[in-house]
Parts: C-alpha cells; sequence; structure tokens
C-alpha cells in the first residue's frame, strides 16, 4: 500500500505503532473519546507544577523523544498503570509539550482510521488576562528552580525580573509556537482544529476550550508568513522563540508544516546534525536567499488554499529550492522515491 493511499489515514513515521499496534484496540472510536484518552497520557512540562507534581519528583519522569508513536507506547506500557485507558496520575504521564502531543493524537487517530493532519502554527489571542500569565509564569518557573541562585539569593529580584519578561510578551503580544491536529469534519469535509491538551490554555491564560480549538486562538505558519512579508510594521520579537529570531522562526515553521503535510513528520528533528535539520532549523532568515523567499511566498499562497496531497506533491517537485532529500527517502512521504 502506498503511504498516500489513504491520505492522512496512513501512519507516518512519528504516528506508526509498529509491533505496538494491538495496545491501540481497545481506544474508543470516536474523536472526543480519542482525545480524552491521549490527553492523560501525556504531561506538559509546563503545566507539571499547575498539575500538582512535585518539584524534585519532575526529574524521575518519563521522557520520549523524537516522538516516534512505538517510543511513546513502549513507555507507557512500563509505567503504571501500564495501559493506555486506565487512569493516570499526572506523575505516570510522559513528559513533553506540543510537539509530542500532537503526534501522539494523530497516531492514535489513525490507528482508528480517522483522517488526521499534524499542523505547525502559533497561539494568538491568549494574552487578555495579563496577570493570570504574569502569576503562571512566576509560579512555573519558580518550580522549575530557573536562576536558582538569584532565586535564593535575592528573591524579590528573581520575581521583578521575570513578572518583566511575561509583562514584555503580553505587551507586545508574543504568539506561542504550537503544533495541533486538524481533523476532517465527516458533515462538512472541513478541516478543524483538534487539541487534546485543553489545560494549557486554562492554566496559562485562563481560557476555557474543548478539543475542537476555536479558530480565533491559532494561527496556521502560512498566515504568519504572509502577514510578516506583506507589513513594513512587523514586530519580529512577537513570535520570536529562543534561539532563533520570529522571522527565522516563521521561516521554520512555514517548512515544517509543508513537510508535514507532505507525511514528513518534523523534518531533521531525529537527526539534528544532518542536512534537514541545518536547511530548516538553522538557517536564518536573512541568510535565506531572495529566490528561496519567493519560494517560500509561493508555498503560503498556496497553503491558503488548503491544497490537496496531489499539489502539494506538483509544487514540491516543481521547487527545488525547497527538496529535501530526507523526506524524499522517508517511505511514509507523499514525495518517497520508491
Amino acid at each position: 500500500m502506498r503511504p498516500d493511499s489513504k491520505p492522512y489515514t496512513s501512519p507516518s513515521r512519528f504516528t506508526d505503532p509498529g509491533p505496538l499496534a494491538a495496545m491501540l484496540t481497545p481506544l474508543p472510536d470516536d474523536v472526543a473519546g480519542i482525545c480524552a484518552v491521549a490527553a492523560q497520557l501525556t504531561i506538559h512540562h509546563n503545566l507539571c507544577s499547575w498539575h500538582g507534581v512535585a518539584p524534585e519528583r519532575i526529574p524521575a519522569m518519563r521522557r520520549v523523544w523524537p516522538p516516534r508513536l512505538h517510543d511513546l507506547l513502549a513507555a507507557l506500557r512500563e509505567i503504571p498503570p501500564h495501559t493506555l485507558l486506565d487512569t493516570r496520575r499526572p506523575e505516570q504521564r510522559i513528559v513533553g509539550a506540543c510537539m509530542l502531543e500532537a503526534h501522539l493524537l494523530a497516531g492514535l487517530l489513525r490507528a482508528k482510521g480517522i483522517p488526521v493532519r499534524v499542523r505547525a502554527g502559533y497561539f494568538r489571542n491568549i494574552r487578555a488576562n495579563t496577570e493570570h500569565i504574569v502569576r503562571f509564569w512566576e509560579q512555573n518557573l519558580r518550580a522549575k528552580r530557573v536562576d536558582a541562585d538569584l532565586l535564593e539569593r535575592d528573591p524579590e529580584q528573581w520575581r521583578t525580573r521575570n513578572h518583566a519578561l511575561s509583562s514584555r510578551l503580553n505587551a507586545i503580544d508574543h504568539h506561542i509556537e504550537h503544533w495541533l491536529c486538524e481533523c476532517r469534519d465527516p458533515a462538512t469535509g472541513r478541516w478543524r482544529l483538534l487539541d487534546a491538551n485543553t489545560d494549557f490554555l486554562l492554566a496559562h491564560s485562563g481560557i476555557v476550550v474543548d478539543a475542537y480549538l476555536p479558530a480565533h486562538y491559532f494561527e496556521h505558519a502560512h498566515d504568519a508568513w504572509r502577514g510578516m512579508r506583506a507589513s513594513a510594521r512587523f514586530e519580529p520579537d512577537q513570535y520570536a522563540e529562543e534561539p532563533q529570531d520570529g522571522r527565522s522562526h516563521l521561516r521554520s515553521q512555514l517548512l515544517w508544516d509543508f513537510y508535514s503535510l507532505l507525511n514528513h513528520d518534523i523534518a531533521g528533528m531525529d537527526d539534528q546534525g544532518g542536512p534537514a535539520w541545518a536547511f530548516v532549523k538553522q538557517r536564518t532568515y536573512a541568510e535565506t536567499p531572495d529566490e528561496e523567499l519567493q519560494a517560500l511566498d509561493a508555498l503560503a499562497a498556496l497553503l491558503v488554499q488548503d491544497p490537496a496531497p496531489d499539489e502539494l506533491r506538483e509544487f514540491y517537485w516543481q521547487t527545488p529550492l525547497l527538496h529535501l532529500p530526507a523526506a524524499e527517502a522517508d517511505p511514509y512521504s507523499f514525495i518517497h522515491r520508491s
């Protein structure tokens, strides 16, 4: 079977359960039920203290990287209660972030034949409750013992400095890098944003959402890129994520979203010393040639139209500047050279 014979239903390299597929048989058959299961299998690294995990217990919690579904299932089988459906205490979950959460959810849904795409973009419109956000980051960074020397020596200075950083991010309306899923609505045929981790926005911003994330709170990478390229008043720090500046991070997110839509998950993440990582994450916006910027503009314009896999594949082969040998060598990708 070709990997794109059932686009976004067949597995990808990070959503294939491999020999542990039998663990997924007891999963519910509906999207809501699968989201409920996924939500209690992982815990966001910034929410451990919010969930009541004692700081001294966090380092011993299980981590899996890259987020291959087979490896995630193997870890969950080792951690009590050793199954996917039984309730897990926070410290019995795998520590990760949105990349891991999105690929885990996609793998569970695809195992049940539900079409799902993993998308790269940003949280937006989440900073109205500024005091709540400042308090969240103070509590989170305190539990993580960030800048522990200063915290011990001068707690008030530590607090003032962290409040200043949080307040600045609020002031510029910083958009947080975010990965989630899109699930096709069987009634309308349209893709809907899907995020099993509804706790992050509640903890960070005091915003209550369900697993079907309202579009108001998510900005696709292609929309952010087009906004950046069109505006002379673009604020780079609004999209900056250390160590990348905002323009470079937007470039990475757009490329990652593109290769993900071609069923090649998180290009370079499994080989961070390799050429895919160098191209996607280490090349800066300032180093990007004009011809490549124009190719990225064309890509963003295409993604606005929600292209089908055949259209994505055609664009890829017509745009040599965006060719990625690792994606072409990936037997799961839609551009695999068989």
